[in-house]
């Protein structure tokens, strides 16, 4: 049975098979990060690098509204997504807070994809950052 907000192809928690249960500061990070570098390998080829920033800092806009520290994240539009100052800024924030920050950050790039472009090419192009890594999850801050 879904739960609220999630679908077939999207997780309500879509850190949560990224990372082990007991993940530290530095797991929760790396998990936003990879996330987000599998959003922007998705995304960049039909948006551009430019389209990926603007779509991260409209979704970062409107999270910083439950998460205001979010508001720090704001990427220069020019270049491509920064993804070590991201890392940085949800490190400083701790596990939990980085993973809830993170998926209602996940949820808002969701829901504005949505919007432009409907849910079924929303859940195709995403599909690879809301599924399971290619790699074990994250534990005590290892890869």
């Amino acid at each position: 049975m879904a739960h609220a907000g999630e679908t077939p192809e999207r997780p309500a928690d879509p850190l949560g098979c990224r990372v082990a249960a007991d993940v530290d500061a530095e797991g929760a990070a790396a998990a936003v990060v990879a996330v987000w570098r599998d959003a922007d390998s998705a995304l960049r080829p039909v948006i551009g690098a430019r389209g990926v920033v603007a779509l991260f800092n409209r979704s970062a806009h409107v999270a910083a509204r439950t998460y205001p520290w979010l508001a720090l994240t704001g990427q220069d539009p020019a270049a491509p997504l920064d993804l070590e100052a991201l890392r940085a800024l949800f490190l400083a924030h701790g596990a939990q807070q980085s993973l809830a920050a993170g998926n209602h950050l996940l949820d808002q790039l969701h829901r504005l994809l949505e919007h432009l472009v409907g849910l079924p090419l929303t859940e195709q192009l995403l599909r690879a950052a809301w599924g399971p890594p290619e790699h074990p999850p994250v534990q005590d801050g290892q890869p």
